[in-house]
């Protein structure tokens, strides 16, 4: 079973009506199925629901509940650690993205794993790192 990486740009789309909506809702059904394993770091939650509370049309009780789904889906969730934080202090610096979004990539590398984004720009930034796919790309390939 392959193993991806996933941030916070690809899962918010699983809980609202935008772009990509469906590539994001076949990477979530793939993992539920079996065939893929998602990992991310926990910081995945917070930019989740944080992007959730900005959004008009959810609830409280919406943001709430999207909260819960993520630790049902048997996402894998990694805590920081020293070697991670190095990692993405490092990759920030070298690609001028945030912290946030070297955590990801950080984590990708260290696991020789790609990391999947719905951040065209990130992964132009990164691209040279050869372990960050947009997820239009991503879907097609």
């Amino acid at each position: 079973m392959s193993r991806v990486v996933v941030d916070a740009s690809v899962v918010v789309k699983w809980f609202t009506r935008e772009e990509q909506r469906g590539e994001a809702l076949s990477l979530r059904r793939s993992h539920v199925d079996g065939g893929l394993t998602l990992t991310a770091p926990t910081l995945l939650v917070y930019e989740v629901v944080n992007a959730l509370r900005y959004n008009p049309s959810l609830t409280a009780e919406d943001q709430e509940r999207a909260a819960a789904a993520l630790f049902l889906m048997g996402i894998e969730f990694e805590p920081p650690t020293p070697g991670g934080m190095a990692g993405a202090v490092e990759l920030a610096d070298r690609y001028d993205i945030t912290i946030y979004d070297a955590a990801y990539l950080s984590m990708a590398i260290q696991r020789d794993i790609t990391l999947v984004t719905a951040d065209v720009r990130l992964a132009e930034k990164a691209a040279e790192t050869g372990r960050i796919v947009d997820l239009a790309s991503f879907a097609d390939g």
